[in-house]
């Protein structure tokens, strides 16, 4: 299933069954990782991808559960302008890449 969630989200194909990553539809289809348990008690505990981030070791994993995460592709810049998001002084500077 994570397989068929990753080549889902890298090549735009929309799932009728098992949709188990749907943040392909919000524009994180780049770098997609992912674990999780199968109905049939099999598990995938592990996952990276080409980046630092690394998903592994999880704790109370259920059947039927999955973790999914992904990035909207924007360029690794420091974002230091958005009040909102960047006070200054507890958060100085964050990535533009979500």
């Amino acid at each position: 299933m994570i397989i068929t969630n990753y080549l889902a989200a890298k090549y735009g194909i929309a799932l009728s069954a098992n949709d188990v990553y749907t943040e392909d539809d919000n524009g994180f289809d780049f770098e997609v990782i992912g674990i999780g348990q199968a109905s049939d008690g099999s598990r995938h505990s592990d996952s990276q991808g080409q980046g630092a981030v690394r998903i592994w070791n999880p704790s109370g994993m259920a059947i039927g559960e999955y973790l999914m995460v992904g990035n909207d592709n924007t360029a690794l810049n420091l974002v230091t302008s958005n009040p909102s998001e960047v006070d200054g002084t507890v958060i100085e500077q964050r990535l533009s890449s979500v």
